[in-house]
This record gives C-alpha cells, sequence and structure tokens, in this order.
C-alpha cells in the first residue's frame, strides 16, 4: 500500500493584506514550472494537509482563496479554525479548483463560497458555524485573540487522529514570541485560546507557565 504525505499547518495567525499580488492563502501539491519541475504532476505530493486551530484574516477587497490544492491528488482536512474576510463571505472561497476538502467546524464568514469559479474537485462541508463578526479583541490593532463572548469560544470539536500526533501547545505573542496555550473548557476556534483571569492563573500555577 501508498502511504499519503501528512503535512500539519496549526496555531498560526495568517493575514492577507488589501493589495497582496496573489489571493491564494496556501497552496499545497506542486507547481507548474516554478520549481523546475514542468509541470510534472507525477511529483508532486499527493498527500493530505491538515490545516487546524489557525486564525485566518483577510481585509482584501476582492477575492481570497483559502486553500489552492494542485490536483484532486491533494487533499486538505480543515477544522476548528477562524476564516474571516472583512469584505464578506462571499468574497471567500475555500479551495481554488482541483483537491479534496473536508471543511468540519470552523468559524467562517457568512456567504462564503467553495470556490470562486467551477469545483473540478468535492467539498464536505460539516458543522460549520458562520456570521458576520468572530469577536476579536481587537481586529484593529491586530489583536485576534477571542473577547468574551464570541461564537469561537469552546466551539473545537477532536482532530484527527493524524493531526493528535501534533497538539497545538503553544500560542502566538506579537512579535516573533509564544506562550503556553492554556486551556479553559472545551477548546476554542482559531490561533487563540481565551482562558478567564482566574483559571488562567490556577493553570499557571500548577506549572504551566
Amino acid at each position: 500500500s501508498i502511504t499519503r504525505p501528512k503535512t500539519r499547518l496549526y496555531g498560526n495567525v495568517l493575514i492577507e493584506p488589501d493589495g497582496a499580488g496573489n489571493s491564494q492563502m496556501v497552496h499545497y501539491g506542486g507547481d507548474s514550472g516554478d520549481s523546475g519541475d514542468s509541470g510534472n504532476e507525477s511529483i508532486y505530493r499527493k498527500g493530505t494537509l491538515y490545516f487546524y486551530h489557525n486564525t485566518v484574516v483577510s481585509t482584501r477587497d476582492g477575492n481570497t482563496t483559502l486553500v489552492r490544492l494542485s490536483t484532486n491528488d491533494e487533499h486538505a482536512d480543515i477544522r476548528n479554525n477562524i476564516l474571516y474576510a472583512t469584505a464578506g463571505g462571499d468574497y471567500l472561497a475555500i479551495l481554488n479548483r482541483a483537491g479534496i476538502a473536508e471543511l468540519r467546524n470552523n468559524w467562517i464568514s457568512a456567504g462564503w463560497v467553495p470556490a470562486h469559479g467551477s469545483l473540478s474537485g468535492s467539498l464536505n462541508d460539516q458543522d460549520n458555524l458562520v456570521g458576520t463578526e468572530p469577536g476579536f479583541a481587537n481586529a484593529a490593532a491586530q489583536d485576534f485573540s477571542l473577547a468574551q463572548g464570541s461564537p469561537a469560544v469552546d466551539e473545537a470539536v477532536s482532530l484527527v487522529t493524524a493531526a493528535l500526533s501534533q497538539p497545538v501547545l503553544r500560542q502566538y505573542v506579537k512579535h516573533a514570541r509564544s506562550e503556553i496555550r492554556s486551556q479553559s473548557g472545551q477548546p476554542d476556534l482559531g490561533a487563540f485560546e481565551r482562558c478567564p483571569q482566574s483559571e488562567c492563573a490556577m493553570l499557571f500555577d500548577n506549572g504551566f507557565e
């Protein structure tokens, strides 16, 4: 049997600014000639991208695509993320055209589309939350931690086995730093865990600092 390559992308804050040249935030599989392969799909990755507990923010006025999978031999398991487009969900596509994707238990801007054009692959959409605002603490200051009352709090589900080997143990601290990602109740969606001060203090006192 053939073992499919596994790639894990998790715990990141990914920002797509307005005016950026490429509207695709993640590209997985292979390039057509960009790296000397001349579009030889036989040497593409043909694996699965596990994309979990990321906070994705697009401030583009135009279209944004979350993941470009090169062929239908590339798969993506996308869960427990926050996927937010300030222009509105109808400007946010999950796939470019090809690929097989499982989209489960994310918070996504309402009105999102599977692809901006025709979809030659497939997208399985299950148990996702939609809305207009994910409840960031201060989006204008690029503080994408979760405010009290955010719909993303306590909404994460269990990861698939292939992702469990790389759990999300730390979270981003601006700039170029990180801290322990504490847990308060059910894990939150996205790259940050909201932890009330009293509960965080208890966790720190027990050695999770």
